[in-house]
């Protein structure tokens, strides 16, 4: 058979650690790190305000995203990461809470569903 794919994460986005949870084994294509650096700035890429959230449905949005997450506190700013040539989404985006309470609040509940994918 053949494996599940890997369930939406959530964390704080270090952007030059490695994986970030363990048998996490998605990985930033060059391509994907020039998109993300493009649109952040040096200091926002080591924002402990600022999450990578993995495993989105491609049916997410960016307003659904920050919808989903302004429940866990003020949400400064959110993206769905998109291909540049088809603007589908890339199943990826960042969320940056306006303090890191907001952080710790989606770091303490386990489980999160969003779009229909847990």
């Amino acid at each position: 058979p053949l494996p599940s794919p890997p369930l939406p994460s959530v964390h704080p986005y270090l952007c030059d650690t490695g994986p970030y949870l363990p048998g996490w084994d998605w990985k930033v294509m060059e391509s994907d790190a020039n998109q993300a650096n493009s649109v952040l700035s040096a200091d926002s890429q080591h924002d402990p305000c600022k999450m990578f959230v993995g495993g989105l449905s491609w049916q997410t949005t960016q307003e659904g995203l920050k919808e989903y997450f302004c429940k866990f506190g003020d949400v400064k700013e959110c993206m769905v990461m998109r291909d540049p040539v088809t603007k589908r989404s890339r199943g990826f985006g960042f969320v940056t809470f306006v303090d890191q309470t907001g952080v710790d609040k989606v770091l303490a509940q386990p489980r999160h569903e969003l779009d229909s994918k847990t």
